[in-house]
């Protein structure tokens, strides 16, 4: 096993035990590091150490619960992070965010918080796999409706659609457990301006779809052949996964493209399961 290796089964760790107390000592045994030397490696590795890393997931992870998943109360939430009152995770959320945990529910402001995510962003692009391991399945698809929020300015703005599209789903009694939950890509956040940007945030359904106040409206993803890359891990990483398919895959296979947007499926996502165990299925559609 490699060095890099080792350190990403002490960040896997960490992401997967959230809610424990985690020391030095554990994260350099799962690690199989010296614990005299492990901190250091870990540091210039990821250009993070593990406390701030261990602080700044739980935070995010709470936002998450705070505002997508309202049925936890706060005190909950504030356990979950590892906290041992509200009060001090109010402080600490306030810290990062400049809501307390309340007013964040209540209307977030996720500036902050993606400006704070941004530090561990640059740091899982160490632990990114080697294009050698991506694997791509040739798939038929089949067509599928979907409701759909389509999503139209900035990225950053993202949080607030799926907000309002988890909301509607609520309404409906649609969870990701009853309906699959789908993305469609239009373009490319690098290459175009954020008032042109365009996604479809995406859930199976069956039925006539009704004019609604939520302006979720009835789409197909028709039937055809793709090139299918399971992809294990944060929506950080899927960028990546992404250009290997439209380049190195793409060049290798001699296939042309159909004219439909790449899409995904979100097997499961965060904050329900850890970043780096989130599961995503990335779909190119391809003429056969």
């Amino acid at each position: 096993m490699t060095r890099k290796e080792k350190l990403q089964k002490a960040w896997d760790y960490i992401e997967s035990h959230l809610q424990d107390s985690i020391d030095i000592a554990t994260l350099a045994a799962v690690a199989h590091l010296s614990k005299y030397h492990f901190h250091r490696q870990f540091c210039l590795h990821f250009g993070i150490s593990p406390f701030a890393l261990i602080r700044g997931l739980k935070l995010k992870k709470a936002a998450y619960q705070l505002a997508f998943r309202t049925r936890l109360q706060v005190t909950e939430i504030a356990f979950q992070a590892g906290f041992e009152n509200a009060e001090s995770f109010s402080r600490a959320f306030r810290q990062v965010s400049g809501q307390s945990p309340s007013g964040f529910r209540k209307d977030p402001d996720w500036q902050s918080i993606q400006q704070h995510d941004e530090v561990f962003s640059k740091a899982r692009e160490a632990a990114m796999p080697d294009k050698t391991a991506y694997q791509v399945q040739l798939v038929d698809f089949k067509s599928i409706y979907v409701a759909a929020l389509e999503h139209k300015g900035p990225p950053s703005q993202l949080m607030q659609s799926i907000r309002h599209f988890i909301d509607w789903r609520k309404s409906q009694k649609l969870p990701p457990s009853k309906s699959r939950t789908f993305n469609l890509l239009y373009e490319d956040p690098a290459t175009v301006t954020g008032e042109e940007y365009r996604f479809d945030l995406c859930c199976e359904y069956s039925g006539v779809l009704e004019e609604n106040e939520f302006g979720i409206v009835l789409k197909s993803i028709p039937a055809g052949p793709c090139a299918m890359l399971r992809h294990t891990g944060s929506d950080e990483q899927l960028a990546a996964a992404v250009r290997y398919l439209y380049s190195v895959w793409l060049d290798e296979s001699g296939y042309e493209l159909r004219d439909f947007p790449l899409f995904f499926e979100r097997i499961s996502f965060f904050p329900d399961v850890p970043h780096h165990l989130a599961v995503t299925d990335i779909y190119l559609p391809i003429e056969g």
